[in-house]
């Protein structure tokens, strides 16, 4: 259970990072 947790938030995480990303090209472009 614990390491399902911790890669729950690892996947939360990146899915973060990606919009982000992604928010910030469609800011330039």
């Amino acid at each position: 259970m614990h390491k399902a947790e911790d890669t729950g938030k690892g996947i939360n995480t990146m899915v973060f990072l990606l919009a982000s990303v992604v928010f910030y090209l469609a800011l330039f472009i």
